[in-house]
């Protein structure tokens, strides 16, 4: 058995239409005196509607988030913290803002309450931060020691939340499934512990669910209308794929997908949201492995989430260099592509990009329009 620590997820994890109006209770019988409250200005203004009807019980204190999960911004956040001896923080946001929250709150030792406004990834149920520089250039990971004391899901702002955020948590969500699968094949049957293969069967649960619920949970976004193939989604794109990694540890991390994201981001495009660029990177992926078959299977889902599935959608230009310079940040040293079985090369990304290209349009599959 290969050793692993295992994050289940975190403490409380409330799901259910006015879930955010109990917080103020929820504070008081867990005895949390005077909580620090940390949002966005647009997340801020969404989450007003379904904000506590009832009085709270004690103070709390507000701040404005600068924009970034960065180091400057966890120390920001946890002096402001450390000097008013806050007993809590709470998260109501987006990835990066409930990152940053639980960065300050390991750090500060005291738990965290998230209330996510966006269905684009699962940062609400990991136990860990991604970190960028005050510009926005990835700089790594952090791993918590204490899991994230509660998640409040309302439904009803989540089915609100622009589309575009829902298509790119079910990009992030899928690649779960293609990426640590690579990881899972390089385990011996005596290495797989119980935790690994659940961690397994909720990546294959990720894909399984998105090909089952995905174009339901858009149509309903798409009304604004919250119903059980929409809250199927969302526990899709938070608890299970949050598993994936808790159980999985470095089994359940990223591959190719991501790496081509991150690649793609080094060119300084900012059209497209990380789990769509992510969805992209799976094709990506796909394609160096010279599964077209799975390609072909997975491309009318795209069309109708509108995810990307060309160089146009990308708007990438060949001409310009975008492939060489991608290339290069696919394949920096600490990328996780190193993963994949076969040996890897600069030329080979690049054919591995071409040839999805060329697959793409020989077999009349159809381009998006973005």
């Amino acid at each position: 058995m290969i050793d692993l620590v295992y994050r289940f997820g975190p403490q409380n994890y409330y799901h259910y239409a006015g879930v955010i109006n109990t917080l103020p209770k929820f504070l008081e019988d867990n005895h949390i005196q005077f909580p620090l409250i940390i949002h966005g200005e647009k997340s801020w203004q969404a989450v007003q509607p379904y904000w506590p009807e009832t009085e709270f019980q004690n103070p709390y204190k507000e701040i404005l988030f600068a924009g970034e999960c960065s180091y400057e911004e966890i120390d920001r956040i946890w002096n402001e913290a450390l000097h008013h001896q806050h007993d809590a923080i709470i998260g109501v946001g987006g990835g990066k803002v409930l990152d940053t929250v639980k960065a300050v709150a390991s750090k500060a030792k005291i738990p965290c309450i998230l209330i996510p406004t966006l269905p684009s990834n699962c940062a609400s149920f990991t136990p860990i931060s991604i970190v960028y520089s005050a510009e926005g250039d990835h700089l790594g990971t952090i791993r918590h020691s204490q899991s994230n004391y509660m998640v409040m899901v309302e439904p009803e702002l989540l089915v609100k939340a622009p589309i575009e955020h829902l298509t790119s948590g079910i990009g992030d969500t899928l690649a779960k499934w293609y990426e640590s699968k690579i990881r899972f094949k390089k385990l011996t049957s005596k290495e797989i512990s119980i935790p690994l293969e659940l961690s397994h069967t909720a990546a294959k649960q990720c894909r399984d669910n998105i090909l089952k619920w995905g174009e339901a949970a858009v149509i309903a976004a798409e009304a604004k209308k919250s119903n059980a193939d929409f809250s199927r989604m969302i526990d899709t794109i938070y608890a299970v794929a949050g598993l994936v990694g808790g159980l999985g540890g470095e089994f359940g991390q990223s591959v190719g997908a991501h790496a081509f994201n991150y690649g793609y981001v080094s060119l300084g495009k900012k059209r497209h949201l990380h789990g769509s660029l992510v969805a992209y990177g799976i094709l990506f992926q796909l394609s160096l492995e010279e599964n077209y078959e799975e390609i072909k299977q997975l491309v009318p889902l795209y069309k109708k989430l509108k995810l990307p599935i060309c160089w146009r959608d990308l708007h990438l230009s060949p001409e310009k260099g975008d492939l060489e310079n991608m290339a290069d940040q696919i394949l920096r040293p600490s990328s996780r592509i190193y993963a994949l079985p076969m040996e890897l090369t600069k030329q080979k990304v690049i054919d591995g990009l071409e040839k999805l290209e060329s697959f793409i349009t020989e077999n009349e599959v159809g381009l998006n329009a973005f």
